[in-house]
């Protein structure tokens, strides 16, 4: 079986990369930051494999017609070739914060559409590639936002990325009396954190309220700290700084819970360590993410349905474990590597 693979660089395109190394078949990789794409005259292959369907990826797969392609989803790459699909991502409230500071292609759904669709995505006519799609390798499973935009019968498979390596962090615990709740994973817009912070301010009386400020823009970090301190007084106490991967290890131990108000997919790593660590993860029930991570059994919380009595039970024991042992399962090298064996069985028949 001769695969090829276009890619963008990333350490998660590197780690599956690593594990492609051990397997049987013959893996031939292309990256997009390189100076020398695919001709087409190399020798067809069986299968292509796509990581972030972007250009000039998304383009190559012109030079091989009649490839079954995996796509292996970015979340990106999905939301700018099927623009449509940002009409769920941001909040009312959201919206207006984007209004207040200039972020106009969020606070105008459709001048946002229209930026989106172009030369960043897979294409102004995503036509020309999602024809050739056999399967969606993806974390988000049946809940994947744009398989209403495939064409009928492409199968979902496991995700190939978020090899979860548990054994690093075996001994990691959330300190279940600490009074500290961790709001977001960065200060990106799509976050609606405005969102969170109205439903924390309803069903938390004394808790830490705990923002996680290091990464996204700084006009949405300097709008959101200001309504942070005006909401939580001395309670608000966001993260500014990068730390060393210990000490924020450490950081997010000294916090119960998590709370994540996005309607998108957010970072796979912090879900995964928050839940690792046994740390109460409450998400919006809109969030795709959430939605498949509850179908697998995970012990999630949907933040429409908590009320302040509900942080008074912490998450127990077994909650963690279920969770530990979900994390074991799913996540893990060789739930990737029976992914790719299942695949490869039906592209034989």
């Amino acid at each position: 079986m001769k695969v090829y693979h276009f890619a963008h660089a990333h350490p998660s395109v590197s780690a599956f990369r690593a594990l492609c190394a051990q397997r049987d078949e013959e893996h031939q990789w292309w990256m997009a930051e390189s100076d020398h794409p695919p001709s087409g005259a190399e020798e067809q292959p069986d299968l292509i494999v796509v990581h972030r369907m972007k250009r000039p990826v998304s383009q190559w797969l012109q030079l091989f017609e009649g490839v079954p392609v995996v796509w292996v989803a970015w979340g990106d790459d999905y939301y700018r070739a099927f623009p449509g699909l940002m009409a769920q991502v941001h909040s009312r409230q959201t919206r207006l914060l984007a209004l207040l500071i200039g972020k106009f292609s969020v606070s105008l759904p459709a001048l946002g559409r229209a930026m989106m669709n172009g030369g960043l995505s897979g294409g102004a006519n995503p036509e020309q590639w999602t024809r050739r799609v056999h399967s969606v390798s993806t974390l988000l499973g049946s809940a994947f936002p744009a398989l209403p935009y495939l064409p009928s019968g492409v199968a979902t498979r496991h995700s190939w990325y978020n090899a979860f390596d548990y054994a690093q962090y075996e001994g990691l615990k959330a300190n279940g009396r600490a009074d500290a709740i961790i709001l977001g994973n960065s200060a990106g817009i799509a976050g609606n954190h405005l969102d969170g912070m109205h439903w924390l301010r309803n069903t938390t009386r004394t808790q830490e309220i705990r923002p996680v400020f290091v990464y996204g823009s700084k006009r949405v970090r300097w709008a959101l700290n200001a309504m942070g301190r005006w909401r939580f007084g001395a309670r608000w106490n966001p993260l500014r700084s990068r730390m060393s991967k210990e000490d924020y290890l450490q950081w997010m131990c000294g916090s119960f819970a998590i709370v994540l108000p996005a309607r998108r997919s957010v970072s796979a790593g912090t879900l995964f360590l928050s839940l690792w660590m046994g740390q109460k993860v409450v998400m919006h029930p809109l969030n795709p993410l959430f939605q498949a991570m509850r179908e697998k059994g995970f012990v999630l919380f949907d933040m429409e349905q908590m009320g302040d009595s509900d942080w008074a039970v912490p998450l127990t024991d077994g909650d963690m474990e279920t969770n530990r042992a979900l994390l074991r399962t799913h996540f893990s090298e060789d739930a990737i590597h029976r992914s790719m064996d299942a695949l490869f069985r039906d592209l034989k028949g």
